[in-house]
């Protein structure tokens, strides 16, 4: 089955999310009213319409996220800061766990696969770096051949250590020595022997 690349945006949460990534789950607001549970609003608006759903309700009901799977692909645009995008691979289906105000829209990632870039970087092709940053809420990327090539061995390069496991500051730019830059990401990465298109 192919795998889905989604970019999603958490204004206002960048680093509560990065650190949720790292320790496998990601998240997604517009989810602040007291039962905003996606599987919820779903089976109301089903058996009683659209207009069942409370203003707030249908404004909260993010039904892309019911879509998610495993082996899918998100990109969070602006996580950790400004500017970065941070990629994870899915591991499985969408949630619901209130123990905040918003942001309780989840699902399972690897956190071994959370890679964070620049969207500037020369390495990002100049029309994934666009579409990188585009107004919404959340929207699809079809650009797998752009994926593919930041992904490569080129590409490889472009990639901060993010993940817990490799010990290395989210900061570190993995260029500064791109032959064990590399070989880290070869060893570590899930990445590495392209399963971002499954």
């Amino acid at each position: 089955m192919t795998s889905t690349i989604y970019a999603l945006k958490v204004k206002g949460m960048e680093q509560e999310v990065f650190r949720s990534l790292q320790q496998g789950e990601g998240r997604f607001g517009w989810s602040y009213i007291e039962n905003a549970d996606l599987h919820y609003l779903r089976d109301k608006w089903r058996k009683g319409g659209w207009d069942s759903l409370t203003t707030e309700g249908q404004a909260c009901y993010q039904c892309f996220l019911l879509d998610i799977k495993p082996n899918d692909n998100v990109v969070f645009v602006n996580v950790p800061q400004w500017g970065q995008c941070t990629l994870a691979r899915v591991t499985g289906p969408y949630f619901w766990k209130k123990d905040d105000a918003d942001f309780n829209y989840r699902f399972h990632v690897d956190p071994e696969s959370v890679r964070v870039f620049d969207r500037n970087d020369a390495i990002v092709p100049r029309r994934l770096s666009a579409k990188l940053k585009l107004q919404g809420r959340w929207w699809r990327l079809y650009d797998r051949d752009l994926f593919r090539q930041l992904l490569s061995e080129r590409g490889r390069d472009l990639f901060c250590a993010s993940s817990p496991a490799l010990n290395i500051s989210t900061h570190y730019r993995m260029s500064q020595k791109p032959r064990e830059a590399t070989a880290v990401f070869r060893e570590k990465s899930p990445y590495a022997d392209n399963r971002l298109y499954g």
